[in-house]
């Protein structure tokens, strides 16, 4: 799986369909070695949020099943 990749959650991820799913993520000893094996444009938009530090946590947000990947939400925390 790719940082930033958009899957989708299964619908048997819903017990309540009017809920959006919510799923945070902590990605720890992220080197500068890792780093380097990134494409430029991940590297380029991960490196701003390692400036003090090796981790990352994303939060991602599906609002229903069956959305367009468009749709889910990425965000840092």
């Amino acid at each position: 799986m790719v940082v930033g990749e958009k899957l989708l959650f299964a619908e048997t991820a819903f017990y309540d369909r009017t809920q959006a799913v919510e799923m945070e993520v902590k990605f720890s000893g992220i080197s500068q070695a890792i780093l380097d094996q990134f494409p430029d444009n991940q590297r380029t938009s991960v490196e701003p949020f390692l400036a003090f530090t090796d981790s990352l946590y994303i939060k991602r947000i599906q609002a229903q099943p069956n959305v367009p990947v468009g749709q889910i939400k990425l965000m840092k925390t």
